[in-house]
């Protein structure tokens, strides 16, 4: 794997970057060495990026192992991992939410849960959204001055 990095290498210019996975946990990317290590998702795991002065609207719906539509019990609820991040205004019926940044960054998890038990049990069901709060556009430049001094000669 080595030599073939160095022939890519030398054939690119500029370089290349190659991208290859290391176990089944950790992605690496870099040219010829490791520059950065994280920990992977799973191909269903998915995270919504979303800038520092926006907002989306979410709906849940609940499925059977089958996939098919299944009701719940009552009204579902939701929550944010980080008030200080996210906020959520829920819907009157609990299945539809306005989820808006209020302007930290940062990484937050939208959750829903609901009472997949439809007789006098509670059996909850948790459904998550991962969203990263990522700084937006800029819009004006603010420009900071020292405190004044005497010039030198």
């Amino acid at each position: 794997m080595c030599d073939l990095l160095k022939i890519l290498r030398d054939l690119c210019d500029p370089p290349i970057m190659v991208k290859w996975t290391l176990g089944p946990f950790t992605e690496s990317t870099g040219v010829g060495q490791i520059t950065k290590v994280h920990k992977r998702k799973r191909k269903a795991d998915m995270s919504l990026i979303l800038k520092d002065s926006q907002q989306f609207s979410a709906s849940v719906r609940y499925v059977t192992a089958k996939g098919n539509q299944a009701p719940v019990d009552g009204i579902p609820e939701w929550s944010v991992s980080d008030p200080n991040v996210l906020t959520v205004e829920v819907a009157g019926d609990g299945l539809s939410a306005t989820v808006k940044a209020l302007g930290p960054l940062g990484q937050c998890q939208v959750s829903n849960t609901a009472d997949a038990d439809l007789g006098e049990g509670t059996k909850s069901i948790i459904g998550t959204l991962d969203v990263d709060v990522v700084a937006g556009e800029a819009v004006a430049a603010i420009i900071e001055a020292g405190a004044p001094i005497e010039q030198t000669p």
